[in-house]
């Protein structure tokens, strides 16, 4: 089958978009919730609203962005720096840890260093309840 010319130039203009109008679109959604400063401090919107397991994965996904853009030092977090900043017991973090891995929202990269698995991040961000 033969798609006439108008027909590519309407599927091209309905159906395509950019990976930064999509990266755009996830900023928007995360800054809703968490930021960071320009020295990479990070800090919640409205921290008593959100539930453990969606501060840790919140953390985790601006240490990533903050990371990529040049602030940050590392895009990862370890259970300890989750445990210091969040304020949470090294219980609660491996918990939760645990429960975002089999969500398949985070990435082990060595015992007790974790980071955001990104091609979830909208996925994560949709379960919020806000």
């Amino acid at each position: 089958m033969c798609i006439q010319m108008e027909e590519k130039e309407l599927i091209k203009k309905k159906l395509k978009v950019s990976k930064l109008e999509i990266l755009d679109k996830i900023l928007d959604k995360v800054s809703n919730f968490v930021r960071y400063t320009e020295d990479g401090e990070i800090y919640f919107v409205n921290p008593d609203k959100l539930t453990i397991i969606e501060k840790i994965g919140l953390y985790l996904i601006v240490k990533n962005y903050g990371y990529n853009e040049g602030t940050m030092k590392e895009g990862h977090a370890t259970n300890r720096e989750l445990s210091d900043n969040l304020m949470l017991s090294l219980k609660q973090v491996g918990a939760r840890i645990s429960d975002l891995k089999k969500s398949g929202y985070i990435k082990t990269k060595s015992r007790g260093v974790h980071s955001f698995f990104i091609p979830k991040t909208e996925k994560f961000l949709n379960k919020i309840k806000r």
